[in-house]
């Protein structure tokens, strides 16, 4: 057992820190909500499916979510402003963003429905990334 623990810790010192600035919330009301996905199952909506999670405050309408140990490969991020704190991406009667929402690699969602994982995906490597992700309504 204390190998398996042993194991386990050193593959999660192996992974890379991926930090993501976002950009753009409406205020500086509630947090940004952010996911990592590590395949195009369930992204960006299915919670499950995310491997890691990351919620920080806004300061001037930015933030920015850590994750550690992650990579090699290819990731996509999903992100939204969770203006009301209720963990969710509120939406209108149509299925459409109430909130703030995003993607890493400047993935857009179309009219009917998100991007494509692989629009959003980014690669990880040995070193550590740092992403760009603007908000939008």
């Amino acid at each position: 057992m204390l190998l398996l623990l042993s194991a386990l810790s050193a593959q999660a010192d192996n992974g890379v820190t991926v930090t993501v600035n976002v950009r753009g919330a409406a205020n500086d009301t509630g947090t940004v909500m952010c996911q990592v996905f590590r395949s195009a199952d369930g992204f960006p909506t299915d919670d499950p499916k995310a491997t890691a999670y990351a919620a920080s405050l806004i300061h001037g309408g930015a933030a920015t979510c850590t994750f550690t140990a992650q990579g090699p490969g290819r990731i996509a991020i999903a992100a939204y402003h969770d203006e009301n704190a209720n963990t969710r991406l509120e939406t209108n009667l149509l299925g459409m963003p109430a909130e703030g929402y995003g993607f890493s690699n400047g993935a857009k969602a179309g009219y009917f429905g998100p991007p494509a994982w692989e629009d959003a995906a980014v690669a990880v490597g040995g070193s550590p990334v740092t992403l760009s992700l603007e908000l939008t309504k």
